[in-house]
């Protein structure tokens, strides 16, 4: 923070002025938005009004110098050890940059590269192609375990000829302040007016239905620093009361279908969540209010896509089993829970068989106590007794993962069933994340550096934006 703040505050009426504590004048910070704001009016109205305390701020200002000796000279133009903790750790920032911007190994040998280098850390000596190819991606590969794909739920498709009219009649007031740099800036005053948070309207985009919720409640954010600009200026299209109702009706059908992509999502999401998410919806979608007046047909038609495209789901023992073992739903989420069960059974008795065959001994080994073959009535109670003993609170391949030992053939197949996505979207995405890894610049990697550098880049490009995100969240909090 500059020094000069000790002499100002930011008025608690208005952001974009700062009361200065000397004189108490509010002074402009130089903008409307944040990222406009500078110091430059309040260093002015110091030097010009305050001078002496202008002196003191320019001495604070100042940077303190101190003349090195020759000793300290000589220890700074010698090149640091490349075992050293410091060495390591650039080396190892580069490697990560090389996955993380998909650049090619010849970069650390790119002149313009090493001139930087050497005026950044002159003591750093910059280690050779061959050593980042052979070592530093091996190394960031073993810090790195893998990655899994995530998957997301298709588009749902909204109907009926009122929610139409107010879609196309708010994409006119959206489009009409994305072509107008002028109704923009008086908005964002309005905005200020009413000590709201400057925030830009959302355009949806017809491939992408979320777009279309994020832009109803980007205008329901703004509903009343709209009807104060409509008040004093022309829009494109005006919207009714009524549309206003519906427009917050829409986005509380399909706020749903959003938060439960999201879940899906997750790089933890697995199989055994699609049944639970498809239930929510059916639901939710079929759950009458007194309010659903004007979106009944949404609702009806949502109903309708979602038993037809999720019409099998409930038949696919890839889907029913993997539920069925994940604890968060023991008391069963599907119609089938009986054949669930049945299945879940078989799979058991032929894991358990396979344990029984691979347990035989070998000629001239003394033979091992033999392994039974559980019989059906064991597999039932074995099945009951690990559901009456799961910690809903805990990770399910992590609840396995710790009762290996007492239920090692169901532990065996919940890991195989719990292992699977929900689909296949992300994985299509991988696919398309391997031309920026292998490129015209990149493209005699061999097979098992090509799997390194790319699991590198997905997983350091991650790790950069959960950073991202955090440093964000704790600014957001006041670093709380």
């Amino acid at each position: 923070m500059s020094a000069v703040w000790s002499y100002y505050k930011v008025d608690d009426n208005n952001i974009a002025i700062a009361n200065c504590e000397i004189c108490k004048l509010g002074i402009a910070r130089g903008g409307k938005e944040k990222a406009t704001f500078n110091t430059t009016n309040l260093i002015r109205h110091l030097k010009n009004k305050h001078p002496t305390q202008y002196s003191e701020f320019t001495q604070a200002t100042q940077p303190k110098t101190s003349q090195l000796t020759l000793q300290e000279s000589l220890k700074r133009r010698e090149k640091m050890p490349r075992d050293s903790a410091k060495a390591q750790d650039i080396t190892a920032k580069i490697a990560q940059m090389i996955a993380m911007s998909d650049l090619p190994f010849a970069f650390v040998e790119n002149p313009g590269f090493l001139m930087l280098m050497e005026h950044v850390e002159p003591r750093f000596e910059m280690p050779s192609r061959h050593y980042f190819t052979e070592k530093a991606l091996p190394a960031l590969y073993k810090k790195i375990s893998g990655y899994q794909v995530y998957p997301m739920f298709r588009s749902p498709q909204t109907s009926g000829r009122s929610v139409t009219e107010t879609l196309a009649n708010a994409r006119k007031i959206v489009g009409h302040f994305k072509h107008s740099p002028l109704a923009y800036s008086r908005l964002e005053d309005i905005q200020m007016d009413l000590n709201m948070d400057i925030k830009r309207l959302q355009q949806d985009v017809q491939t992408r239905w979320n777009s279309s919720l994020y832009m109803l409640q980007s205008l329901l954010q703004q509903k009343r620093a709209l009807s104060v600009f409509a008040a004093e200026r022309t829009l494109p299209a005006t919207l009714t009361a009524h549309q206003w109702e519906l427009m917050n009706k829409t986005a509380d059908v399909l706020s749903p279908f959003e938060e439960l992509t999201r879940d899906v999502s997750r790089e933890t999401a697995t199989a055994a969540d699609v049944i639970p998410a498809i239930t929510v919806l059916r639901r939710v979608l079929s759950r009458e209010d007194d309010d659903d007046q004007g979106i009944k047909t949404i609702k009806r038609t949502l109903l309708e896509a979602v038993e037809k495209r999720f019409a099998d789901v409930e038949t696919e023992p890839l889907f029913y089993i993997a539920t069925l073992l994940d604890p968060r739903y023991k008391d069963g989420q599907s119609a089938n829970l009986l054949l669930a069960k049945e299945h879940l059974i078989q799979e058991v008795a032929k894991t358990e068989g396979r344990r029984a065959v691979s347990a035989v001994p070998e000629e001239n080994e003394v033979a091992a106590e033999p392994v039974s073959k559980a019989p059906r009535h064991e597999a039932c109670s074995s099945l009951d007794i690990a559901f009456e003993e799961i910690d809903l609170d805990l990770d399910p391949l992590q609840y396995w993962k710790e009762h290996a030992n007492m239920f090692p053939s169901m532990a065996a197949v919940a890991t195989q069933y719990l292992s699977a996505p929900c689909s296949s979207v992300d994985s299509e995405r991988l696919f398309s994340a391997v031309a920026n890894v292998l490129d015209e610049n990149r493209n005699r990697l061999k097979p098992d550096k090509l799997k390194m550098q790319f699991v590198n880049h997905m997983q350091v490009k991650n790790t950069a934006k959960e950073t991202r995100e955090y440093e964000e969240t704790i600014s957001t909090n006041g670093g709380t």
